[in-house]
């Protein structure tokens, strides 16, 4: 097989679209191990392998996604009592190439709990609250999935969250993406 239908292959098959974008959920567990036990179609999770014998304390959930708003899930589960790091961003884009954008809305979650999950309490400098990071606010009222506003994010401007998850169980997370470029 040539080199160009090498590469023609591996973006066909890779799972993501060369048309769309993609998005990106990371979990990171307080010291100990998490693990990925489902998603929505499309949605895949990856360990980070950097981590070496801790890998498993961290996660990247990554997936497709359009210019039109998507549900996506997953699901996953903590070792023990404790506190998991979510942060929404986007894909890692390479040098010279313009920042991939996702846009987050309308979240929800079952087995924890997430605080103001639409993104609709804003700070005095105009971030969500309960939301550590500095996205950008979409306040258009006619494309949000929910209320007024959305954030979009890049794979450097994240938003963060810290949720209490108990041992063992069950954590769904479902959420309204799309990709801006």
């Amino acid at each position: 097989m040539t080199g160009y239908f090498r590469l023609t292959a591996a973006l066909l098959f890779s799972g993501f679209s060369l048309f769309g974008g993609a998005f990106r959920v990371d979990l990171a567990g307080d010291g100990f191990e998490l693990a990925f036990k489902s998603g929505s179609e499309g949605v895949t999770a990856a360990t980070s392998a950097w981590l070496k014998e801790r890998s498993n304390q961290r996660w990247s959930i990554t997936g497709d996604s359009s210019e039109k708003w998507e549900e996506k899930s997953f699901t996953f589960t903590a070792a023990e009592d404790g506190k998991v790091w979510v942060s929404l961003l986007s894909i890692r884009t390479g040098p010279g190439e313009a920042a991939s954008v996702s846009a987050y809305d309308d979240l929800r979650i079952e087995g924890a709990t997430f605080k103001n999950a639409g993104f609709e309490e804003l700070g005095k400098r105009g971030f969500p609250e309960s939301w550590r990071g500095a996205p950008k606010m979409a306040t258009d009222a006619t494309d949000a999935p929910e209320g007024k506003y959305y954030v979009t994010v890049t794979f450097d401007n994240r938003v963060t969250q810290i949720i209490d998850c108990k041992a063992g169980k069950p954590v769904t997370i479902r959420f309204k993406t799309k990709n801006m470029h």
